[in-house]
């Protein structure tokens, strides 16, 4: 049997996020020092829910380089 590896869904968090929420995960996420890990405990998402929000909030020209910058 194969142990998953991926977090559990976060489910105590309300995840309709007010303004100011947004905002600071667009900030977090753009920041070198942050990890998805930190993302996920501040806010419940995991990697691929951080994602599909950046393309939400974000320009597609910024996501473009969000994406390039997190891949390096």
């Amino acid at each position: 049997m194969k142990k998953h590896s991926k977090p559990k869904p976060y489910k105590k968090r309300n995840l309709n996020y007010e303004e100011s929420d947004l905002n600071r995960l667009i900030e977090m996420a753009w920041q070198d020092r942050t990890t998805f890990d930190v993302i996920y405990e501040s806010y419940g998402l995991t990697e691929n829910q951080v994602k599909k929000k950046m393309r939400q909030l974000i320009s597609p020209k910024a996501y473009r380089r969000w994406r390039k910058r997190v891949h390096n």
